[in-house]
């Protein structure tokens, strides 16, 4: 079993199993995942994950980095708290 669920809704991007979505609105979705933080990213892992999908890592800007794949674009921001 894959430790990403896929969101249809952000162009199939894997989201982690155990990340909590705790808000929704027009400009994308906020999820709390403990593995994530503004001082280091992503874990490795889940970076090798978007890759082995087809995800594309960008440009980033502090805490933001965009990942695209095809004609898509995710702007991934991690913070902490």
């Amino acid at each position: 079993m894959s430790q990403y669920n896929t969101a249809e809704d952000l162009y199939g991007f894997p989201v982690p199993r155990n990340a909590e979505m705790v808000h929704i609105n027009e400009q994308g979705k906020r999820y709390n995942w403990s593995r994530a933080s503004e001082e280091n990213g992503i874990p490795y892992r889940y970076e090798l994950a978007l890759k082995a999908d087809g995800w594309k890592k960008g440009e980033s800007e502090g805490a933001s980095v965009f990942y695209k794949k095809g004609n898509n674009t995710i702007d991934l921001i991690t913070t902490t708290s």
